[in-house]
């Protein structure tokens, strides 16, 4: 078991309260797996029982072959240890053999995914089984409703149709018990996946802002040489500039290529002088005469 096991310290910080909240949930439905266990346990012993007991009376039977078909999927069911496996892996985050049940305290280890992957293969499996117990159930149940109406065994045919339908809606509850433990076992997958890649870190990431070393320059060196080849690449420089460039060479019989002109299109624009608008004469407003009265009349104005 411990090479199944990693310590606490080596998960990263950032993922125990996950692991905390996944183990309170498998706690839960782990509770409510054995519950249901316990119904299969007590519904598989009356069938037992009553198999035994009626098996030779009624081997010949047509309902027959449907008690046996239900008997041996409630026995696989039970042969599968769904409670055992899930308290398994919940003992996996501690570092102790006692009773997953008994123990206090924070967890100290996890799996590791090869463990978690296991458990999950297991209870895919659980889940198609499962799947064909709810079936066989159903089918087993219309068979036997069909036989109560031959009036014969009548109360065989009843405690059978009583476990028939018992068992489909335990199948199916059981169903939705393991697909939420399932669901668990893959978010805990996960956080052991990207454990992996948090551990790892970055890659190493280069500072922009840092400031160039300065070169060692070896005191050694002639200064004079270094001087000479600096003057001898600045000749060279102006050589190749002062260089005539030389097209290449060109058949002197072939056709000279055409002389493109290019054409200017001149526009005239003709500028006419604004005539300047003769000033209108304003015309003068004539005096209005005042009425004459009597007194202008007497003094003859």
């Amino acid at each position: 078991m411990a090479s199944d096991q990693t310590a606490r310290a080596s998960l990263h910080p950032s993922r125990h309260g996950s692991i905390d909240i996944e183990l309170k949930a498998l706690k839960i439905h782990s509770r409510r797996l054995q519950s249901l266990l316990t119904i299969h346990a007590t519904e598989l012993q009356v069938l037992h029982r009553l198999y035994y007991k009626n098996k030779n009376q009624h081997r010949g039977a047509l309902f027959w072959r449907n008690v046996t078909e239900m008997r041996r999927f409630l026995e696989k069911i039970e042969k599968l240890k769904l409670l055992d496996s899930t308290n398994s892996l919940r003992s996996t985050f501690y570092d102790t053999t006692q009773n997953i049940n008994a123990i206090k305290g924070p967890w100290t280890h996890y799996p590791n995914e090869r463990t978690l992957v296991k458990f999950l293969d297991h209870c895919n499996i659980a889940v198609k089984l499962l799947d064909k117990m709810s079936e066989r159930s159903l089918i087993a149940y219309r068979s036997f409703h069909r036989s109560l109406q031959s009036a014969a065994f009548l109360q065989i045919l009843l405690m059978f149709v009583a476990i028939a339908s018992r068992a489909g809606t335990l199948a199916t509850e059981l169903i939705d018990t393991v697909r939420l433990i399932i669901s668990c076992t893959n978010r805990l997958i996960l956080i052991t996946i990207h454990n992996k890649d948090e551990l790892a870190g970055p890659g190493p990431i280069q500072n922009s802002d840092a400031k160039p070393q300065p070169m060692d320059v070896d005191n050694s060196v002639d200064l004079l040489s270094i001087s000479q080849a600096i003057g001898v690449m600045t000749t060279q420089q102006k050589t190749a500039q002062s260089a005539p460039v030389i097209s290449p060479t060109q058949d002197s019989n072939a056709a000279p290529p055409p002389i493109t002109v290019p054409k200017t299109v001149v526009y005239k624009t003709r500028i006419e002088p604004k005539q300047l608008s003769e000033p209108v004469p304003i015309p003068k407003k004539k005096k209005r005469k005042a009425p004459r009265n009597e007194i202008d009349d007497i003094f003859g104005f």
